[in-house]
Order: C-alpha cells, then structure tokens, then sequence
C-alpha cells in the first residue's frame, strides 16, 4: 500500500468513528430529554393533586 492510501483510509474510518460519536451524542441527548420531560409531567400531575387535596382540607377545616 501507498503511503496516501494508507492516508485516506485512516481519514475515512476517523471520519466514520467521529460521526458515530456525534450520532451517539445525539441520540443520548435526546433520550435524556425525552425522559425529562416525561418525569416533569408527571412531577406537574403530582403537585396538581397535592394542592388539589391541600385546597380541599383547607376547605373543610375553614368551614
């Protein structure tokens, strides 16, 4: 093998492994979202119910 091919195929495969990276990068960020955002509804629905519930026995106790 040529020393220039020998070049190109080591570009080639750090290319490929860099954009692998990035593509794993991505992808685990947007999973991370995903699952923030998910635990954020859930913690909104909770708070909801909890003063829901403290409304109501502050209610009850005033009347």
């Amino acid at each position: 093998m040529k020393r220039s091919e020998r070049k190109r195929g080591f570009i080639l495969s750090d290319s490929v492994v860099g954009l692998t990276l990035i593509c794993l990068g991505v992808i685990t960020f947007a999973e991370a979202q995903l699952v923030m955002n998910r635990q954020l509804v859930q913690r909104e629905e909770r708070v909801l119910q909890l003063r829901q519930r403290y409304e109501t026995q502050l209610r009850e106790k005033n009347s």
